[in-house]
C-alpha cells in the first residue's frame, strides 16, 4: 500500500487500488487549531493535516508520533510543542512564537 502523496500548492495524488486519482483544482483553504489551555498528544499515533494551516496556542506533544501534511505550522505566544522523537511534516513556513522543544524528533519542510 502506498502513503497518500500531498501537493499544498493545490493538487493532490494519491495511490489506490491500483490506480492513480488526482483530485482538486485549488488549495485547501482551512485551518486546524490547538486551542489555549488545550493538549493534543498524538502518542504513537499519526495525524494528516491534509494541506491545512496548523496553530498551536496550546500544548502539541508528539512523542514518538507523527503530523505530516500540513501548509504552514505555527506556534503562538502561548503555544507549546514537544516534538519528542516524532516529525512534523510541513510545505510551508514553521513560525515560532511561542516554546518549541525538539527533543530528538524533527521537523521537516
Amino acid at each position: 500500500m502506498h502513503e497518500p502523496t500531498l501537493n499544498c500548492a493545490g493538487r493532490w495524488a494519491r495511490w489506490a487500488a491500483g490506480a492513480l486519482l488526482v483530485m482538486g483544482a485549488g488549495p485547501v483553504m482551512s485551518q486546524v487549531t490547538v486551542g489555549a489551555g488545550s493538549v493534543m498528544n498524538v502518542g504513537s499515533g499519526s495525524m494528516q493535516g491534509g494541506c491545512a494551516d496548523l496553530q498551536v496556542d496550546g500544548q502539541l506533544l508528539l512523542g514518538p508520533g507523527q503530523t505530516t501534511g500540513w501548509n504552514n505550522v505555527a506556534i503562538g505566544a502561548a503555544g507549546q510543542v514537544n516534538g519528542g522523537s516524532g516529525l512534523i511534516s510541513l510545505s510551508g513556513n514553521f513560525a515560532n512564537g511561542g516554546s518549541f522543544t525538539a527533543g530528538t524528533g524533527e521537523v521537516r519542510s
